[in-house]
């Protein structure tokens, strides 16, 4: 079918492919289950790492370092298990060090005593060192005690801070660590706030310290405070609290990441809305005494479910949060038996105005599942971003309709969010292709666009500004 279309401009406009900007859409496994926790960009390629086993459980989880070069195509994968232990690498639990190697924080599992375990690599991804540390109640071990690596970071003094979520008998904590560059303990914060639910999702290293989002179960439980807290190193080396600012309280829950600037902190979070069931993906800006700035859901149209989980500067001044979504045009509530979820990218101003937004996936079923566990920006401009694409669809005798349901994820997009160089709002199912003409180029005033469309159904055109910002839609 094909279709012309003339456009009259009142503009210069100039047409052009951004091929130099590779993409691609990658689901994968090594014949059994996989999740992908974190992203590392190189000058030739990317690297994720993540968790393999049969069943992602507490047995048999071993640690994969998978690189590809620019295009997508494998260059390196390596494995690291053994029988005796077990390892999980979750998500934002990765870095790169001063002299150019790099640092893994894992959770570790050995004769049944949980660790966190950080992993030094050199740059060819060898490990050659791993140091653990003990939850702080090891020493009276109890069934549910558990810790798990949150997020770490280095500052320029080439300290490492780790944060920590543990589990014990009463409530859930967090504990802060600070090492050296060898890995020795400098100091410990044990949050601890008496029989409470705490969390720790992020930090970011400062002078003299480290800011942190965290969250605290108040009234019993029957509700959480959001803060963000500055530790220093006090007189005696050991943390104290600088300052303690609780955030305007629209931000209800899961602080996830945050950029810090001299002037405000970036927060990707979530809210609570008046009659929804989920969250809704939002980034914030406060300043230092807690007032917000600016506060920006990433959509209204699509059934909320899910916290902004990440947020990345990108290369013009703006910020791109990432999330994960039930998609309601597919799965109007999660009571209907099946959940599909997308995964969503949220490009934004640097005054937190909302310029586009961007639905991804990888499995289409009637059940499946997509998460993304770590954003990072690409020397292209582009994106990259890594999780698991899960597909849960049954058969009608209960079998999985996939024979590895679970399976690691990896996704590069250009500078305006899209898998198809050029898209404007969304992507392209598997396996379709439009061909399509637009002259002359540039244009001033007047073009033509001629289209072969690749179904007979109706759509419709949006120009897109540098800023990926839709101008115009017919």
């Amino acid at each position: 079918m094909l279709k012309y279309i003339s456009i009259i401009f009142c503009f210069l406009i100039w047409v052009k492919s951004s091929t130099a900007q590779t993409t691609f859409n990658q689901r994968f496994n090594w014949g059994s289950t996989a999740l992908a926790g974190n992203i590392w960009v190189e000058a030739d390629g990317y690297v994720c790492s993540g968790i393999y086993n049969d069943t992602i459980g507490d047995t048999d989880a071993g640690l994969f370092i998978r690189k590809v070069d620019l295009e997508g195509n494998t260059m390196m994968e390596k494995f690291y298990s053994r029988d005796e232990w077990d390892v999980f690498n979750f998500e934002d639990a990765g870095c790169v060090l001063e002299n150019g190697n790099n640092l893994l924080a894992t959770y570790l599992k050995i004769d049944g005593i949980d660790y966190c375990q950080l992993w030094w690599f050199d740059q060819n991804w060898d490990s050659v060192q791993t140091r653990k540390y003990a939850s702080p109640y090891a020493d009276a071990p109890i069934n549910n005690d558990f810790i798990y690596p949150r997020y770490v970071s280095t500052d320029l003094a080439r300290n490492i801070y780790v944060t920590c979520q543990i589990s014990n008998i009463n409530s859930s904590d967090f504990n802060i660590l600070k090492l050296d560059s060898a890995g020795n303990v400098q100091w410990e914060y044990l949050s601890a706030w008496p029989n409470e639910n705490d969390g720790c999702n992020c930090l970011y290293p400062a002078e003299n310290g480290v800011i942190m989002a965290c969250a605290r179960e108040v009234n019993n439980g029957n509700s959480i405070e959001e803060h963000i807290i500055k530790l220093i190193t006090g007189d005696t080396n050991e943390p104290v609290i600088d300052w303690d600012i609780l955030p305007n309280q629209t931000i209800n829950s899961h602080m996830n990441e945050m950029i810090v600037t001299n002037e405000e902190i970036i927060l990707a979070a979530g809210y609570w809305q008046q009659g929804w069931i989920g969250l809704t993906p939002c980034l914030f800006s406060i300043d230092y005494s807690g007032n917000t700035n600016w506060e920006t859901p990433a959509t209204m149209d699509y059934y909320p479910q899910y916290r902004m989980k990440h947020v990345v500067q990108t290369a013009d001044g703006g910020y791109l949060g990432a999330a994960r979504e039930i998609d309601e045009t597919i799965s109007p509530t999660p009571e209907d038996g099946n959940v599909n979820e997308n995964c969503l990218l949220a490009k934004y101003t640097s005054n937190g105005e909302l310029l586009w937004t961007r639905r991804y996936h990888n499995v289409s079923s009637p059940d499946d599942q997509h998460t993304i566990n770590d954003l990072k920006l690409c020397a292209d401009g582009g994106f990259i971003f890594c999780g698991e694409a899960t597909n849960l669809a049954e058969d009608n005798n209960g079998n999985n309709l996939d024979s590895i349901p679970q399976q690691g994820w990896l996704v590069k997009v250009d500078s305006l969010g899209c898998l198809v160089p050029g898209c404007s709002v969304g992507i392209l199912e598997p396996n379709q292709t439009a061909n399509f003409l637009v002259y002359p180029n540039p244009a001033s005033d007047f073009m033509n666009i001629y289209l072969e469309t690749i179904t007979n159904e109706n759509g419709h055109f949006s120009l897109i500004n540098l800023d990926g910002k839709e101008v115009l839609n017919f």
